[in-house]
């Protein structure tokens, strides 16, 4: 599987299901307005959490899921999750793989209306980290002690040279207790990677 973030809450993965079946998922396709530089992405399924994305970046005709429920596409299992005065999270199951995306989660408590439960073991979680409309650092520690995944990927805090209203993730960082932080462009990783994980980070550059 391969993973990568183009800012904010937008990500392509791309699973490999099957010798001839490669599934592209992109999730929150951004608007120029965000100020990165997106490519228009190709997607086979397309997930909404928020009504900040940009349709006309997207190529092909996915699968398009903007609500709660659960689809199976393409050998890739989805799920909305409402989560109230909030946006929709989401969980993928790919390659033996369980994905938690949070959307722009406000600061409730998760554990409200058996969300936590909705959501149950995760391997990969992306969760805003940068305050604002959704979780700030100490917010979002808290909701990772309560998930426990194997890998987190923050999302939707400030990058360098980009304006905006966010913090930066070194106080998430910080709270975590993880001072060397692996940056990359691009994860590669299969589940057996993932099992000799426990709430490590990776920081993937936009």
């Amino acid at each position: 599987m391969n993973i990568v973030w183009y800012g904010d809450a937008c990500f392509q993965i791309t699973s490999q299901i099957a010798k001839d079946n490669l599934v592209k998922i992109v999730i929150d396709p951004l608007k120029d307005k965000t100020g990165f530089k997106v490519p228009k992405l190709e997607a086979n399924i397309l997930l909404e959490s928020s009504n900040r994305i940009d349709l006309s970046r997207i190529k092909g005709d996915p699968f398009v899921i903007n609500g709660p429920g659960e689809f199976e596409i393409k050998g890739v299992f989805a799920q909305g999750i409402s989560i109230p005065e909030s946006a929709i999270a989401y969980i993928l199951e790919a390659e033996n793989i369980r994905i938690c995306h949070l959307g722009n989660l406000g600061a409730q408590n998760i554990n409200n209306n058996g969300i936590l439960e909705k959501i149950g073991d995760v391997d990969i979680l992306m969760i805003s980290v940068g305050g604002n409309n959704g979780l700030n650092a100490q917010q979002a520690a808290g909701i990772v002690k309560q998930i426990d995944p194997h890998l987190i990927i923050p999302m939707l805090y400030k990058v360098s040279k980009i304006p905006s209203s966010l913090e930066t993730a070194d106080n998430f960082f910080k709270i975590i207790g993880k001072r060397n932080v692996e940056k990359q462009n691009k994860l590669s990783i299969k589940k057996r990677d993932l099992l000799k994980m426990e709430k490590e980070i990776i920081v993937l550059e936009p």
